[in-house]
């Protein structure tokens, strides 16, 4: 620049090369570009079946084009309708309000009032669903008092199915732990009367080959205390011989001669009693609710 501020012819010389060289380059950028985006539609075109000009589209196309257009038109005329419910609902309104402030489009307004509807309607889900809860825990009784002392309308509706959704598997893990115990004290009935029987039926069998001098109820009293003294016989002389005590293998020979005979008595009392099938099963029997004197049950 010269010395009163103006620009030599070197200096301009230099600004022209200079702005030429940048607009050339911005030029070819531009030229890179707009070939890549031709590309792009070419590939887009021939993947979508249809010509550059953009027609000529496959039926499924066409078909999904003309299905979201028919539910875009739906749903635009029934945003008037779902408006008036948010005013008539009023406690959506203000949330609807604050969103469409904030919408620059008649397409963002009409997105806030499809959203809402929607919120409308997932609530009233949700208040059928409360309602059908407090209807089952009302019907139970049992959980109605903690039902009604732990709900909290002000939390909300999901708060409120939430407390309803505990209290109702509380009640259902009540009566799984009550019929856990009903099938627990079942089979403790089962195991005892298991016992019962092991013990008596030995007891019932010697009573059938006594005499019937007496009554059932004494013959049952004897022979079951001699079957429990031979058990108990036979315990003390087992643990005898497992610890090799000499004093008592005497009455161990003697406890077992004692069975035997025993045995041999039994057979004698089955036959002069006229026991029948006591040596082996009648025919055509099966099953049969009373003790059977069978040589297996003796024995």
């Amino acid at each position: 620049a010269n010395s009163n501020g103006s620009l030599s012819e070197e200096d301009i010389s230099r600004l022209t090369g200079v702005t030429q060289h940048r607009f050339l380059q911005v030029q070819h950028a531009c030229r890179e570009r707009l070939a890549t985006i031709e590309t792009l539609f070419k590939e887009q075109a021939l993947a979508t079946g249809s010509s550059r000009k953009g027609s000529c589209k496959k039926r499924t196309e066409v078909a999904s084009i003309i299905r979201d257009q028919v539910v875009r038109g739906v749903t635009d005329v029934l945003a008037m309708p779902g408006f008036l419910i948010l005013l008539l609902t009023v406690y959506r309104l203000q949330p609807m309000l604050y969103q469409i402030r904030s919408a620059r489009t008649l397409t963002c307004v009409k997105f806030v009032i499809k959203t809402q509807v929607f919120h409308i309607l997932f609530d009233v889900l949700l208040l059928l669903q409360v309602v059908l809860l407090s209807l089952i825990i009302t019907a139970t009784v049992i959980k109605l008092p903690s039902y009604l002392s732990g709900l909290r309308p002000a939390l909300g509706l999901r708060a409120m199915r939430k407390w309803g959704i505990i209290m109702l598997s509380e009640f259902f893990l009540g009566i799984l732990e009550v019929v856990s115990l009903v099938f627990a004290w079942k089979t403790f009935v089962l195991i005892f009367r298991g016992v019962l029987s092991a013990v008596l039926t030995p007891g019932a069998i010697l009573a059938a080959a006594l005499p019937p001098v007496v009554g059932d109820v004494c013959r049952l009293t004897l022979s079951t205390g001699v079957w429990l003294v031979l058990v108990g016989t036979s315990l003390i002389c087992g643990l005898a011989v497992e610890e090799s005590k000499e004093s008592l293998k005497l009455l161990s020979r003697l406890t077992l001669v004692g069975e035997l005979a025993l045995l041999a008595l039994c057979a004698l009392g089955f036959s002069w009693n006229g026991v029948s099938g006591w040596d082996k099963r009648a025919a055509g029997e099966w099953y049969s609710p009373r003790i059977r004197c069978t040589l297996p049950n003796l024995l």
